[in-house]
């Protein structure tokens, strides 16, 4: 992957969400992954300048649904922000909380 494929910005914390630092320093990198988790939690209308972004896969967790039409969704979304993405996979873990896999790359 050369450069101009990656989304380099600041890095967040996974476990809080926070910016994070090394030796004192913010850390910069490729936040592809990030970026694709940030439009599967959020909820449509969640980000003012963009409101129609959002999967809010946390709606689906417990609650019967469509898989197909979670797929779908997932699927326009990250294509509607630039990345390739090949049919996703979706597991239940014996919780009930679901786990994605995208399958996307940035082109």
């Amino acid at each position: 992957m050369n450069i101009y494929q990656m989304a380099t910005s600041l890095l967040l914390d996974s476990l809080d969400g926070d910016i994070q630092f090394k030796d004192g320093a913010l850390v910069w990198g490729n936040t592809n992954n990030q970026n694709q988790h940030d439009i599967l939690i959020s909820y449509q209308g969640e980000w003012k300048q963009f409101p129609y972004v959002g999967v809010g896969l946390e709606s689906y967790e417990g609650a019967s649904f469509n898989i197909t039409a979670l797929k779908n969704s997932i699927n326009t979304q990250l294509r509607s922000d630039g990345f390739m993405i090949r049919i996703p996979t979706i597991n239940f873990n014996p919780n009930g909380t679901l786990n994605v896999t995208t399958n996307a790359t940035k082109p």
